[in-house]
Formats: C-alpha cells, sequence, structure tokens
C-alpha cells in the first residue's frame, strides 16, 4: 500500500485504470534512476495484482487494472558449441578424472537435455534397447513428460557406464569446476 501510494498519489484506488497501470509499469526505474528490468516490472505486476485483489476482497473496489498487463521476458538466443569445442569437450571428458561426469555431461552434450532435468533422472529412465530418454513429468522444468530419441554417439557413451546406481546425478561441485577449467572455454 506505501509503494501504491508513493506510485499513484493523486489516485483514489478504485480509480486506478490499466493504462494508468501499464504506463507506471513503462516508466518504472530501479534504485539507481536507471530504467527497472523486465525482472523487476514483472514483479511489479504480479505484486500490484495481489494487492487489487485483496482489495477487491475487502470491498476496497470493483476491478484488478493489472489483470491485462503481460510483461514479456526476452527469451535468450540458444548457445551452440562449435565443432572444434565439441572436440575439446570430449577429449577432456575422456581423461581418467573426469570420468565420474561423463553421463551427465554426454546426456547434455547429445540429447540436449536441461542440466537440473539429468541430475533428477533415474537409470531407469533411460532405455538404450528403445533408444530413447524419457523425461517424466516429475523431473521436467515444465512439468511435461516427453521422449528424446538417443542418438548412437550417446548410445556408446551410456553402454559403459556403471548403471548401478539409481541416479545420473549432479556431478560434484569441485570436480565439475576443475573440468570447466581444463575445458578453456566458457560452458
Amino acid at each position: 500500500s506505501k509503494l501504491l501510494a508513493r506510485l499513484f498519489p493523486n489516485e483514489r484506488l478504485k480509480h486506478l485504470t490499466y493504462e494508468l497501470v501499464r504506463q507506471t509499469k513503462d516508466e518504472l526505474k530501479d534504485a539507481e534512476g536507471k530504467p527497472a528490468s523486465v525482472h523487476q516490472r514483472k514483479h511489479f505486476v504480479g505484486h500490484l495484482g495481489q494487492f487489487m485483489n485483496w482489495c477487491i476482497q475487502q470491498g476496497l473496489t470493483d476491478t484488478n487494472p493489472t489483470v491485462r498487463i503481460k510483461v514479456k521476458t526476452p527469451i535468450p538466443e540458444a548457445e551452440f558449441l562449435t565443432l572444434p569445442q565439441c572436440r575439446r569437450l570430449v577429449s577432456v571428458l575422456n581423461l581418467p578424472d573426469f570420468k565420474p561426469l561423463v553421463g551427465f555431461v554426454s546426456i547434455g552434450l547429445f540429447a540436449g537435455i536441461r542440466v537440473a532435468e539429468i541430475a533428477r533422472l533415474h537409470w531407469t529412465d533411460i532405455n538404450l534397447d528403445q533408444m530413447q530418454i524419457s523425461v517424466v513429468r516429475r523431473s521436467a522444468k515444465t512439468k511435461r513428460g516427453r521422449s528424446i530419441p538417443i542418438a548412437p554417439v550417446l548410445k556408446s557413451w551410456l553402454a559403459n557406464l556403471d548403471q548401478t546406481q539409481p541416479f545420473i546425478g549432479t556431478p560434484p561441485r569441485r570436480l565439475m569446476e576443475r573440468f570447466k577449467k581444463e575445458l578453456g572455454f566458457p560452458w
């Protein structure tokens, strides 16, 4: 309510309109006076919307002007490794010190599965005979399961791994840091 009073000092709660809130969102500034980030704008609209819903429940206003306001988050461009980077990655991955990373890195490299999803994979989700990896709903970022085909090169990497552990798992942080340093390029 204090933020609302500061942003709209001359407006009554019932008189807040979609246009006024949208314009305020577009003109938001951060603490340094620079234009607010997309993240800050999204939070502004979300918190104001929650407050306005509370006001409706309390009978203080009839409408929520934030309902139609959408803050679009730009989707970053996908980055791909070059062929020399892939070759370097494979050669470093073949070093004995980095054997525990083989499953984790090869699934990420050859199947394109998100890091957090790989960490939650069970060996039972990987079917080498049918050449499929099942990212089940409990493991997926979007909470929607999907099947990812296993390329022959990935199958050869996975076939030689110890499959007695239930999870692929997240590799130890220090080992991963050493691996990244050995690569010699940001990854």
